[in-house]
Formats: structure tokens, C-alpha cells, sequence
């Protein structure tokens, strides 16, 4: 019975040893695979690392050659508004360059007018004064012309009126089939536009005496006052005439103040300046007899400061009433 115990004994020692045994290797196994799952682990995060610095260095890499990218446009940009600067800066030189040219030969053409005046006013040598009445100054366009109106419809008709005995120099419509305006660089009139304006121009007659006028032009040329230099016809609304030891001056149409509805009755005062003009009379059908003062710029009224300097010297007891000038048609043969 004791042997048999003992066996018993023996049996279970050697099947708890082989248990621990057992127990022994399956956590040493266990170990081994925890630790190769860290390994695993660490490895991934490595990797997650490298991915990620490497996105940001081509996110960084992406950047900086959209900005290079960007600075080069800029420049490019920079490029292109500096040139059309420079561009803009020339052609506005040409244009100014082109104003100061046209302005002096304006402003030399009115003091030739005037000088021609002033010589006859003087009457030096009155032995030299032929008569040439087809020898004439090139008509001096004028614009800011709303003061002076017409009692008819308008100058044009006041054009047509003066002009329907002559023939050759209207079309159907009664006006000129082509505009004597030059409006570029064209060799020959360009045809009327279907707006027609009368033109007021200046003009100085073999004698030197001094007219006003209506020529009927394109709307768009009167509003640019281009040179009238084709052959045309117009209609004198106003001329200075000597007069003894001074001069006369008559118009036709009515002279409104600046900034009025009803017309002078008369002019009875007209002062000028260098700059500046301004006629004084009482105004037309008005129980108000008190005189109107209204006051010009040369400019832009041109128009203005030239008549009333025109009609300055003629202004005598009573005033210079409208409707006085009797119109007469000039043959212009044109400068080109």
C-alpha cells in the first residue's frame, strides 16, 4: 500500500512539473510575441513618420514653386504694366504735344485776323487796299457757339436760305452732299453724315474785312472743330466794316446771355480783356428795362470773345440791335 502511495506521489510531481513546464514555455512564447508585436508597432510608427515628413517636404516643395511660380507672373504682369506706362506716357505727350501745335497755330491765325484789322483801322496806306474779293483768309472754325442762335429754325436753314440760288453747292436735301472738313489724313471730302451742323466760322476777305459765317459740316466734325479746308459755300452772319475814322459791325440772329432764355434787345456796353468778355444790354419783350450783364471766357466760348471783340468797336448810342446784317454767299476754293 506505502508503494503504491508513493508512485502516486511520484506520478503527481512529474505531472505538475510537466504542467509548470507547460506554463513555462507558453509565457516565454507569449513574451516573444508581445515583444515581436512592439517591434511590429514601432516599425509602423517609423514608417507613419517618414510618410508624413516626406508630404510635408513635397507640400513645402509644391509651395515654394507656386510661389516662384507666382513672383514670375508678377514680374511678367509688372513687365507688361510698365511698358503699357511708358506707352500711355507717349501717346498722352503726343496728344499734348499735338494740343500745344494746333492751340499755337489757332492763336496765330485769330492774331493775323485781328492784325489785318488793326492795319485798316489805322489806315497807313489806304493806296494798298485792292480790291481782291476772291482772296480770302481759310475759314477759322468755331465751337461753344449756344449764345448766338437763329430767329429761323436753324443755321442750317439759315444756310439754305442764303444758298438756293447757287448752284454746285447743295444736294437734294438742300445741304452739301460732302462735308469740307478735314477729319485725318484723307485726300479727298468725305460724304455728310447724316447729322448736320452749321458750322460758325471767321474769316478775313481780300479787303481784310472781317466776316462771320455759317458753313453746314458733320455734327461730329462741328463738335471737334476740325479745319474747314475742301471747297465750300458759306453764308455770312456777321461783318466789320470801316466806317469813317472807326468801324461797323452788323449781325444777324439774336445774342442770348449766358445763362438766360430771353434774348438782348440790344447791345449797349461790350467789354473785352484778354481772357474774358462781356456784353451788357436790356433784354427783349420784358417790362424790365434794367440792363443784363453776361459774362464769357475765351476759353472755352472763343466764339464769343471773338464777336464781341469784333463788335466792340461798333457799339454807339442806342446799341447794336439784332437782325441788322444783310447775308451774302462766299465761294471758299479750299487749301488742300
Amino acid at each position: 500500500g506505502d508503494h503504491a502511495g508513493a508512485k502516486r506521489a511520484a506520478g503527481e510531481a512529474s505531472g505538475s512539473a510537466a504542467a509548470a513546464l507547460g506554463s513555462a514555455r507558453a509565457a516565454e512564447e507569449s513574451a516573444a510575441a508581445a515583444a515581436a508585436d512592439r517591434t511590429a508597432f514601432s516599425k509602423l510608427l517609423e514608417d507613419l513618420h517618414q510618410a508624413q515628413a516626406r508630404a510635408e517636404a513635397a507640400a513645402e516643395a509644391e509651395a515654394e514653386a507656386a510661389a516662384r511660380a507666382e513672383a514670375a507672373k508678377a514680374a511678367a504682369l509688372s513687365d507688361v504694366a510698365d511698358r503699357a506706362a511708358r506707352q500711355a506716357a507717349a501717346e498722352a505727350a503726343g496728344k499734348v504735344a499735338q494740343a500745344a501745335a494746333a492751340a499755337a497755330e489757332r492763336a496765330a491765325a485769330e492774331a493775323a485776323l485781328f492784325a489785318s484789322l488793326k492795319r485798316l483801322e489805322a489806315r497807313v496806306d489806304r493806296s494798298e487796299r485792292v480790291r481782291r474779293a476772291n482772296v480770302m483768309s481759310a475759314p477759322l472754325h468755331f465751337q461753344a457757339t449756344s449764345s448766338h442762335k437763329p430767329t429761323k429754325d436753324s443755321w442750317t436753314q439759315v444756310w439754305r436760305d442764303g444758298c438756293r440760288r447757287h448752284s454746285l453747292t447743295s444736294g437734294e436735301n438742300g445741304l452739301p452732299v460732302c462735308c469740307p472738313c478735314r477729319s485725318g489724313r484723307e485726300t479727298a471730302p468725305h460724304r455728310m453724315d447724316r447729322r448736320v451742323a452749321g458750322a460758325h466760322i471767321v474769316f478775313r476777305d481780300g479787303e481784310g474785312t472781317l466776316h462771320a459765317g455759317i458753313i453746314p459740316v458733320c455734327d461730329s466734325c462741328n463738335k471737334a472743330e476740325l479745319d474747314i479746308v475742301w471747297p465750300c459755300a458759306a453764308v455770312t452772319i456777321m461783318t466789320v466794316r470801316l466806317l469813317g475814322d472807326g468801324r461797323t459791325s452788323t449781325y444777324t440772329g439774336a445774342l442770348y446771355p449766358k445763362d438766360g432764355t430771353r434774348r438782348f434787345e440790344r447791345i449797349t456796353q461790350i467789354l473785352t480783356t484778354p481772357t474774358s468778355v462781356s456784353l451788357t444790354g436790356p433784354l427783349a419783350d420784358t417790362p424790365d428795362r434794367t440792363p443784363k450783364t453776361s459774362e464769357w471766357k475765351r476759353d472755352p466760348d472763343r466764339y464769343m470773345w471773338f464777336m464781341g471783340s469784333l463788335l466792340q468797336g461798333s457799339v454807339h448810342r442806342g446799341g447794336i440791335s439784332d437782325n441788322s446784317h444783310v447775308s451774302r454767299v462766299v465761294l471758299f476754293q479750299g487749301s488742300m
